[in-house]
């Protein structure tokens, strides 16, 4: 389809490539090849109220030799918003917004 993931070219960087009918996501997650630090905050700074995820735990931070999955995901994974409260022009807006970033 001509979804978010295939209109900015993101389809590489999903974790999950459909969705059952009638399901409706509140965030997008996907993965950026470098630091998604680096591209949420240029996104915070166009108003989209992007994030990285998953915040770890103290002692997962402390062990990245023990936890390197959970440290990869952690520095690459970027969330966008998609829930049903945001409209389809505040998703194109977004959509031009991430292809200029990235």
């Amino acid at each position: 389809g001509d979804g978010l993931n295939h209109r900015l070219g993101l389809w590489d960087m999903l974790l999950v490539k459909e969705l059952p009918d009638g399901a409706v996501p509140y965030l997008f997650p996907c993965l950026v090849k470098d630091s998604a630090q680096k591209y949420v905050h240029a996104l915070v700074k166009r108003g989209i109220p992007a994030a990285q995820w998953p915040a770890l735990p103290d002692a997962v931070i402390a062990n990245p030799e023990r936890f390197p999955w959970a440290h990869f995901y952690a520095e690459r994974l970027m969330v966008l918003p998609i829930h049903q409260n945001v409209s389809k022009k505040q998703i194109e807006y977004m959509m031009r917004q991430i292809q200029e970033v990235l």
